[in-house]
């Protein structure tokens, strides 16, 4: 029982947040959930299988055996899903096929997939029907899954709705520069060039010494910065004229 579960953790760790991944480009999950971390795997999704696996585990005391009934509804709902699937496949290529007057060689494929989704469909009821501890979580999460799965895309609609047209760029009101601020710890070679970069953007240049940053005994810094900002900066702006403000 032990290796089956591990086995089944391996697979959920390794498949899930690629899944994820794939339903977060559709839409219908968050955007980081499709976005590598550090070690090239989709984070976001191995978090949230974590601490969802925990989850279950705290609420069931760490016994694995009440787990099981979940596992099972979620693996034959899967294989229900899954063969229903191709047998609608099946048949549409079936119907085309006779519609365009060729034989359909289709008919097995159809039948094993028709009978496959008959078996594990009914297996899974025999299962929801005598299994009933715990059963009840998995048949409220998928329900509630896929109301929260169509919410998020419909946010993710609005928004793109609300983004997609863009009006044209209005000048009637003229532009004016931005305001540049300019923090200043002391007076040196980087903070020069620094003023220097931002006179080039706009004339309407801040500089700020932020003196609490450096505790109680700060006092004599910020006289001696005052005065190499009014020497170095301040006098030379006014006498060229291309610094409004100090």
């Amino acid at each position: 029982m032990l290796c089956v579960l591990a086995l089944s953790a391996n697979t959920s760790f390794v498949g899930f947040p690629r899944l994820c991944r794939t339903v977060a480009e559709d839409g219908f999950l968050p955007r980081p959930f499709a976005i590598a971390g550090r070690r090239l795997v989709f984070s976001v999704g191995i978090l949230y299988l974590a601490a969802c696996s925990g989850s279950l585990l705290l609420i069931f005391d760490g016994i694995t055996d009440h787990l099981i009934p979940l596992f099972a509804i979620g693996a034959f709902l899967t294989f229900t899903l899954s063969q229903t699937g191709m047998a609608v496949h099946w048949r549409r290529m079936i119907r085309d096929k006779e519609a365009k007057g060729r034989h359909a060689k289709d008919q097995t494929h159809f039948w094993i997939n028709a009978v496959g989704a008959t078996t594990t469909g009914l297996a899974l009821v025999i299962i929801i029907v005598a299994k009933t501890e715990g059963a009840w979580i998995t048949l409220l999460a998928i329900p509630c899954a896929i109301a929260l799965l169509k919410v998020i895309r419909h946010y993710y609609d609005e928004l793109e709705s609300q983004v997609r047209e863009g009006r044209p760029l209005e000048l009637s009101g003229g532009t004016q520069p931005p305001i540049v601020l300019v923090s200043v710890e002391r007076w040196s070679k980087l903070a020069a060039k620094a003023i220097g970069l931002a006179l080039t953007l706009s004339p309407d240049v801040i500089g700020l010494h932020l003196t609490h940053l450096q505790g109680p005994d700060c006092e004599e810094d910020h006289r001696a910065m005052r005065m190499r900002w009014e020497k170095n900066v301040a006098e030379p702006a006014r006498r060229a004229g291309s610094l409004r403000r100090g």
